[in-house]
């Protein structure tokens, strides 16, 4: 209605429902209204107005006789009688209701009970229009506040707070409790304040719980330790990108610090101290062929052979890490270091980290005489070495005979000592060719 509110009236009413429409101060409502249904729509009856209060005057006649001669005399007095209608109260049963409304930063959690009927200073019948009361909270909260009514509308201002405990050190308060600070970090001192996360780069899962201080923390597998004299982790400083700590104790240096599979690690030439875990890299194989003029169409020189995919067209001339290929000489030529035609070369590319190690130099080069001699050499040399061998046996089997045959004597010799010669004994026995 005008210069009025909503009441507790909801959003929608039922048909043959009714609800009490608010005012404001000085006016009061006409009554109930009540949805109504007639032929052609649905209406409130009667239309919620809101009126100034109304005043109700009896008169009362009091008729006083008077004897005189011949006269009589009647006096009316007027009696006046005033009924004022009163706003109404909050209904606290029912703290969902449309009449209820929170303030910013207000909560119904851990009121208690619910409803606040007859709840700390709350009367049960009701929150009068215009009055305020403060409910109680569960055990461990307060109310910081109160709760208003005005002309049936109640107000939620505040909400149940946490009543601050001093909790031991490694202790804080959840809830009305003290629990342990869980892993990762720590409290040092008795009091109602919140337990300290370690440093960043600590493991969040020590194993342990109620630290103290901080030297109940310890940094993860990919940083080490920066603590003071007596313990205390000032912070966990990062190991470089693509590396960790291998073993499950912490670290207290960055050269703890492993590089992942694949990396390799990048020192400096002071110290060693590990500077950052990088990849591999790869070989510039055309840039080392010109650069050593080892390959060409000259006879001399030469063929790609399987490096040919590392330096062709279609091809950026590179050769990965680890990864090797290997050159040819025309067909009746090997390759031969100047003029020495008796060392073998290998002719193979190795790529390691950006460097090519390999046999071949710039004095290399393709060779008849490094075909042709070392396998007559090899030859000449197997065929000396089976005659000294055959020779050598010859002179072992010769050496064994003599003394077999020294043996023979020296036993005919004692058998004829002791008068058992046996003449036939002798021409019967032979030395076996061992």
């Amino acid at each position: 209605p005008a210069n009025g509110s909503r009441g507790d009236c909801p959003s929608w009413l039922s048909v043959n429902e009714t609800c009490q429409p608010g005012c404001e101060d000085g006016l009061v409502a006409g009554g109930p209204a009540r949805c109504e249904e007639n032929a052609s729509a649905l209406s409130l009856q009667p239309p919620p107005l809101c009126e100034e209060a109304t005043t109700t005057t009896t008169t009362t006649t009091t008729t006083e006789a008077t004897t005189t001669t011949n006269t009589t005399t009647t006096t009316t007095e007027p009696t006046t009688t005033t009924t004022t209608a009163m706003p109404a109260p909050c209904d606290l049963s029912n703290l969902t209701a449309p009449s209820v409304t929170l303030a910013p930063n207000a909560s119904l959690e851990y009121l208690r009970p619910e409803p606040l009927t007859g709840s700390g200073d709350c009367p049960a019948e009701g929150l009068p229009s215009g009055s305020t009361c403060r409910p109680e909270c569960v055990d461990g909260y307060s109310f910081n506040g109160s709760l208003s009514c005005e002309l049936g509308n109640l107000t939620v201002e505040s909400r149940c707070e946490l009543i601050p405990m001093d909790c031991q050190a490694g202790l804080e308060q959840r809830g009305p409790s003290c629990w342990n600070c869980p892993g990762g970090s720590f409290k040092s001192e008795k009091g109602p304040g919140q337990c300290i996360a370690c440093p960043a780069g600590s493991d969040p899962n020590p194993g342990w719980a109620g630290g103290t201080s901080s030297r109940a923390c310890i940094c993860n597998t990919t940083s080490y330790a920066d603590r003071t004299a007596s313990g205390e982790l000032r912070s966990c400083v990062a190991c470089p990108n693509a590396s960790s700590v291998a073993n499950q104790v912490e670290s207290w240096n960055v050269n703890d610090c492993g590089c992942d599979e694949g990396f390799l690690r990048e020192v400096e030439d002071l110290g060693q101290r590990l500077i950052e875990c990088r990849l591999p890299r790869p070989c510039d194989v055309r840039l080392w062929l010109q650069l050593n003029n080892l390959t060409g169409a000259e006879a001399f020189k030469l063929q790609l052979s399987f490096c040919a995919r590392y330096v062709n067209n279609g091809s950026d001339g590179t050769m990965p890490h680890l990864s090797e290929c290997r050159l040819s000489c025309p067909s009746g030529t090997s390759p031969q270091q100047q003029a020495d035609f008796f060392k073998a070369v290998n002719p193979t590319l190795t790529c390691e980290d950006g460097e090519i190690i390999s046999e071949l130099t710039a004095t290399t080069w393709c060779s008849e005489s490094s075909f042709e001699i070392p396998p007559l050499i090899f030859l000449a040399t197997a065929t000396l070495a089976s005659l000294v061998a055959g020779c050598r046996m010859e002179m072992r089997q010769m050496n064994f005979e003599q003394q077999c045959s020294k043996a023979l004597r020296l036993r005919q010799y004692k058998d004829a000592q002791g008068g058992r010669a046996n003449i036939m004994s002798m021409a019967n026995s032979k030395c076996k060719v061992a």
